[in-house]
């Protein structure tokens, strides 16, 4: 199940009740994506991977916006909104392909770029993840 793949990835630390708080954090903001994707048409696990890159899912306390998403220049903090958001701008690519809509979704047009790459594997490590019910690698913290 997705949200305890991204429980394994994200809650390892060895303060109990800071493992809580991440494990609580990422189920809840993991049933709004489950809930909203669909809706939209979009694989929670992409927008779980463009959540995790951005505020890894929302347990970054300097992360302005969960999914990093933004309207007229100002974050949008509401979790919710801002997976709508991401969940419509996915549902309505912008480019030819998943790469260069990533691409796109993040400013850098339709064109190639590293954190596109960086979403797919991060989808890739939470797909294996639901898969082996393992932690595999770290995701870095800077973007």
């Amino acid at each position: 199940n997705l949200t305890q793949a991204l429980q394994i990835i994200f809650c390892f630390s060895s303060d109990i009740q800071e493992r809580t708080r991440c494990e609580r954090t990422i189920a809840d903001n993991t049933a709004i994506i489950e809930r909203v994707a669909p809706e939209y048409g979009v694989s929670p696990v992409l927008v779980a991977s463009i959540c995790a890159k951005e505020s890894r899912l929302g347990i970054d306390p300097r992360a302005a916006s969960i999914c990093g998403t933004k309207i007229h220049h100002r974050y949008v903090s509401d979790p919710e909104s801002s997976i709508r958001i991401t969940a419509n701008t996915m549902r309505h690519r912008a480019c030819r392909s998943l790469p260069l809509s990533l691409s796109s979704f993040r400013g850098y047009g339709c064109r190639s770029s590293s954190y596109a790459t960086e979403i797919l594997s991060i989808q890739r490590r939470i797909r294996c993840a639901m898969s082996t019910g393992q932690r595999r690698g770290g995701l870095r913290r800077g973007r």
